[in-house]
């Protein structure tokens, strides 16, 4: 089912099943100090993920991650739901 609130760079759809398309915040002390797309997973278990800029949201940079190094990362469907949340983190 197409999703309006996904960017120009993520999928039309969201697969529970994967990671791929979900916005990520990762905090720092209780506040977001990262925040990015993930943009593929190129083999299982690694997840590439493309940085945004907090102001704008545009593209910074990409890095590979593996699934054991993102567990403390939050993950959303969409960007309203991301949005929601970052409002509410302290």
């Amino acid at each position: 089912m197409p999703n309006p609130n996904r960017s120009a760079t993520m999928p039309d759809t969201y697969d529970p099943r994967s990671l791929v398309g979900s916005i990520v915040h990762v905090l720092k002390d209780g506040y977001t100090s990262q925040q990015g797309i993930v943009a593929a997973e190129p083999q299982p278990g690694w997840y590439l993920v493309e940085w945004r800029a907090f102001a704008g949201n545009e593209p910074t940079f990409q890095s590979l991650h593996r699934i054991e190094a993102m567990t403390d990362w939050r993950f959303y469907c969409d960007q309203e739901w991301a949005t929601r949340s970052a409002l509410q983190i302290r």
